[in-house]
């Protein structure tokens, strides 16, 4: 019998979507596999000090292995439903904003008959490592009474992640803080944007997620930027087309460094640098 099929029998179902959790930080990493969490938890640190490019490698690295929780959020039943699943998960709990997870890319599309059942499937499926210990009603009464997520997650002794899967499985609408929003200066927020800064930049700036920048925006009647589309290529020659060489000595002007250009454009840094020394160049000459 192969590895695979050992490790295949070791729950009920094709695969699992997990988190990994940082102790530290916070931040979420979601995934899915077909072997144990076990498993695949030993091969994300195997692969720590090879992987440089890996954000949850990268984790590990410095903050050591122990400071890391591993949950299974669900069990499915497919290929198919694993992608969907997971996909569910990156999206609900925003583990592709770099402030709050280590997600960098999303799996295939969601069909779309399975996602109307997919909530429906998730709640229904249990993992052999479900926490039973966990009541549900429990964690349902304490939020309703006003403790947030957080605090629930300190009194049972178990991450965020899993306290929110726990309420999002039994249909409890989670509950949006909007202490981060309020307490923005909106109109400084609106004068940087329009003279230059993109979203990402007033996230770092003010240390917020790129939602909360957005709505902020929005609400204000600002119509936001829309990114060039298209893949590395094509955007590197738009930015050599398009943009003039006035529009990019003006934003220098502003202290721009070459990555704040190269993220407002969304562009590579090699092709911000070799546009501005092009632009010094004949400058000189």
């Amino acid at each position: 019998m192969r590895t695979s099929e050992k490790q295949r029998r070791n729950y009920h179902g094709y695969g699992i979507v997990y988190a990994i959790t940082n102790k530290t930080t916070k931040k979420i990493y979601i995934g899915q596999t077909i072997h144990s969490l076990h498993l695949r938890w030993s091969k994300h640190v195997y692969r720590a000090p090879f992987d440089k490019y890996g954000h949850l490698q990268r984790a590990i690295l410095k903050y050591g292995k122990d400071d890391f929780i591993q949950e299974v959020l669900a069990v499915t039943h497919s290929q198919e439903h694993l992608d969907a699943v997971e996909k569910y998960y990156i999206y609900l709990f925003d583990t592709m904003n770099e402030d709050i997870g280590y997600n960098t890319r999303l799996v295939n599309s969601v069909p779309p008959e399975l996602r109307k059942k997919m909530g429906e499937k998730c709640g229904k499926s249990k993992h052999w490592s479900y926490d039973h210990s966990i009541n549900n009603s429990q964690i349902i009464d304490l939020y309703k009474h006003g403790f947030n997520m957080a605090e629930i997650a300190k009194m049972f002794e178990r991450s965020l992640t899993l306290i929110k899967t726990r309420l999002t499985h039994e249909n409890v609408l989670i509950k949006r803080s909007p202490l981060k929003i309020q307490n923005l200066p909106t109109e400084e927020i609106i004068h940087k944007y329009l003279n230059g800064y993109n979203l990402s930049m007033l996230s770092r700036d003010y240390k917020t997620s790129v939602d909360s920048i957005k709505h902020r925006l929005l609400r204000s009647g600002i119509v936001l930027k829309t990114k060039i589309p298209g893949n590395r290529s094509d955007k590197s020659k738009w930015f050599e087309k398009e943009i003039s060489d006035e529009e990019i000595v003006s934003l220098r002007a502003k202290n721009f460094s070459f990555s704040d250009i190269s993220k407002y454009f969304d562009v590579s840094l090699g092709t911000v640098k070799r546009r501005i020394w092009k632009i010094e160049s004949n400058i000189i000459c």
